[in-house]
Order: structure tokens, then C-alpha cells, then sequence
């Protein structure tokens, strides 16, 4: 791996991640680009909404998406699984719908 980061600059699992999200950056990007949208976005959580449709006709088609996302209530409505992390930590994990449900996760991120 050293002589790939003198080659590159950085190290093997930084031009991994870069490529990686680079890759997923593109495939919203085309859904962008070869399905405009029809009226002009104005609205934060209109373009919230719009963002996660995207999302989930990504994940329909089967695209892989590694999601760090502050709206925990629209991030794991549409998760197949989730982590919860404090200072740096999992605390917990399990499916989007199972956390959606969790007491701890409702009264910490949730609002509930």
C-alpha cells in the first residue's frame, strides 16, 4: 500500500472513499440531469423530500448508499439498516424500522 500512496498522494482507503462517493455523487447527479425536475425547488423541505426520492429510486435500482444524515426521521424511513453514533461510538443499530421505534432513539433524535 505504500506504493500506492506515494503514487496517489493519499492513502488506499482515502481514494477508496473519495471514488465511492464520487460514484454515488454521479448516480444523483444523473437522475438529476436525465429527470429534471419539473418546478423549481424553493423549499428546504422540498428539497429534502426530493433528495430522499432520489435516494430511494437509487436503493430500488439496487445502488449501495452509505448515508450520514442529521434527519434521523427521514434517514431511517427509508434505511434498510441503521447506526446510531455517539462520540464516535455505535450505540445502537438495527433496521430503519426498528429504529424508528426505539425509546432511545425517539427521545434523543426523534423529538418523541
Amino acid at each position: 500500500m505504500g506504493e500506492f500512496q506515494s503514487f496517489i498522494g493519499v492513502d488506499f482507503w482515502t481514494a477508496l472513499f473519495t471514488f465511492f462517493n464520487m460514484l454515488i455523487t454521479f448516480a444523483v447527479l444523473k437522475k438529476f440531469l436525465f429527470k429534471p425536475v419539473k418546478q423549481m425547488i424553493d423549499d428546504r423541505q422540498n428539497e429534502i423530500d426530493s433528495l430522499f426520492a432520489i435516494i430511494r429510486e437509487l436503493k430500488s435500482e439496487g445502488i449501495t448508499i452509505l448515508l450520514i444524515e442529521q434527519n434521523a426521521n427521514a434517514a431511517l424511513r427509508c434505511a434498510d439498516t441503521g447506526l446510531v453514533l455517539e462520540t464516535g461510538r455505535i450505540t445502537l443499530h438495527g433496521t430503519g424500522a426498528e429504529l424508528l421505534v426505539n425509546y432511545a432513539v425517539k427521545a434523543a433524535y426523534l423529538g418523541t
